[in-house]
């Protein structure tokens, strides 16, 4: 008799209202997600993709765009050009040079990250920038509407899962593909 594949081992979490800070011309927004391991195995993150959806949330903020990524074992910080709205193909560190979608590209990262650990947890971090003179990002709609990790564990080695941890749909993929 075959195994069951594992259920996704993290927890879908709701998307946060993004804190604003003002350097000189520039709004810098950022939205912090805490990553739980629920699972009772290691998840093996390194290399493997992220995907990520977000639309800016009204007129007044028609230049917004997206700019980074922090990363949280070890800290490392992926940099964006100028990313438009719409769905994103990234990768966790360690990666090579991508390509994020038509037009918009990223630089390779050599920063391994730590498997998160059984019960352990891992922040990421997302930057967008806007030069508008708003001073406050509307509470809703969000800006992140969709975000998906991939990672596989130490007894399916060769398969990799995928966890929707913003966005999830009521009839999911998980752990078998983003949805």
């Amino acid at each position: 008799m075959d195994q069951q594949p594992a259920a996704c081992a993290v927890a879908n979490l709701a998307a946060v209202n993004p804190t604003a800070v003002k350097s000189g011309g520039v709004w810098t927004a950022t939205e912090s997600y805490t990553i739980t391991n629920a699972g009772s195995e290691a998840l093996t993150i390194s290399g493997k993709a992220i995907s990520l959806t977000w639309a800016r949330p009204d007129a007044d903020h028609d230049d917004m765009v997206f700019t980074a990524i922090v990363f949280g074992n070890p800290s490392t910080t992926d940099n964006f050009s100028n990313f438009a709205p719409g769905t994103k193909a990234l990768a966790f560190p360690a990666h090579l040079a991508g390509t994020a979608a038509t037009g918009e590209t990223y630089a390779a990262n050599t920063n391994t990250q730590t498997a998160i650990a059984a019960g352990g947890t891992y922040t990421l971090q997302l930057r967008w920038q806007y030069k508008k003179k708003d001073t406050a990002l509307p509470a809703t709609p969000n800006v992140l509407t969709k975000l998906c990790i991939a990672y596989t564990i130490p007894s399916e080695s060769t398969t990799t899962k995928f966890c929707n941890i913003v966005g999830q749909a009521a009839s999911t993929n998980n752990p078998n593909a983003c949805d």
